[in-house]
Formats: structure tokens, sequence, C-alpha cells
């Protein structure tokens, strides 16, 4: 999705998976601001936490502190 064989046809490629009490999103680069934007309020809207594991440290949003 983001290597350098991406194929470049679709920018709205997701890969997901889910699981029992975890959702996991990957989004291109070039959709990162958008897609923590629609996640945040996804998460205050359901009221549980996000977390972004491509940063360094991890950043966990947690229902309490979305704005």
């Amino acid at each position: 999705m983001n290597g350098p064989q991406a194929i470049d046809s679709d920018d709205a490629d997701t890969d997901y998976s889910i699981g029992y009490g975890i959702i996991y999103v990957a989004f291109r680069w070039a959709r990162a601001d958008d897609a923590l934007s629609k996640f945040l309020s996804l998460g205050a809207k359901h009221k549980v936490g996000v977390c972004e594991v491509s940063e360094s440290p991890v950043v966990i949003y947690r229902p309490t502190e979305f704005s």
C-alpha cells in the first residue's frame, strides 16, 4: 500500500483486520490525516480509544481525551 511497488490506481486503499475487542486499519500516508480525523470522531461518538501505532512513541487517545 505504501511501499516502492505500491499501485497508485486507488488512493483510497485500506487494509484492515477485525478481532475481538480491536479493529486495526491501515491507510496510505496520503490519507493519514483525514483518516485520523475520522477515527477520532468515530472514537468520540462510540466512546472507544484510538491508537496511532505508526507514531514513535505510540499515541493512544482515550475516550475522555477527545476534543
